[in-house]
């Protein structure tokens, strides 16, 4: 997480860089999940081959990376905007204070999904909340379209980190109507600055 204000202050005003092409997630329907690691598993070029995928899937010690059985109703909201006071005699002339940024409370929906798939992922839990403010589990996130959205250092790709990772007990509407477990996380002030899109074409991360 980086810091909001930078002190002492740079020399003259950076140049916001021109918009190549726009940035759109879409719909995530799936993610690649990982513990947290101090080298990349892949490289830009890498991730895009099945064969770099395939033993990692295999491992038995902590480079392992599991899928998610395909998810709805993803929902990353906006991040908020943290203030106080504001209008009245709390802060200088009224004007609010700025705090900074605040996690992303992500949604999921789990429809009919097996009580053995929903307690797999129940296990994570104690992965993504080793205790406050503190996660050991990353995720590159796969929309409808087989994109990677990943985390982004220099040429080396690694997860996201999501933090309070948690599935509900499973609810039903009764007549015609499907299972569904409520399933969410928190992402990090700033978790997005550095993440990028990726297509892949040696093969289909849905149905890997």
């Amino acid at each position: 997480m980086d810091p909001l204000f930078t002190c002492p202050a740079p020399t003259a005003l950076a140049d916001i860089p021109a918009q190549a092409c726009p940035e759109r997630y879409d719909q995530i329907i799936r993610m690649f999940l990982m513990r947290r690691q101090s080298a990349a598993l892949f490289t830009t070029t890498t991730v895009k081959v099945l064969e770099t995928w395939t033993p990692l899937f295999a491992e038995d010690d902590s480079t392992k990376i599991i899928k998610t059985p395909l998810l709805s109703n993803v929902v990353i909201p906006p991040g908020e905007i943290l203030k106080e006071g504001g209008n009245d005699n709390t802060t200088i002339n009224g004007i609010p204070r700025l705090n900074g940024r605040g996690f992303a409370p992500v949604t999921i929906q789990l429809q009919d999904a097996e009580s053995a798939v929903r307690k797999g992922l129940r296990a994570l839990a104690s992965e993504s909340a080793l205790q406050p403010g503190f996660t050991n589990l990353e995720a590159i996130f796969v929309n409808r379209f087989g994109q990677l959205i990943y985390r982004k250092a220099t040429d080396n790709v690694f997860g996201i980190p999501i933090y309070n990772f948690v599935v509900g007990d499973v609810g039903t509407e009764g007549f015609g109507k499907s299972n569904i477990a409520n399933m969410s996380f928190d992402l990090a002030p700033g978790w997005s600055d550095d993440v990028a899109m990726i297509g892949v074409t040696d093969f289909n991360p849905l149905t890997v």
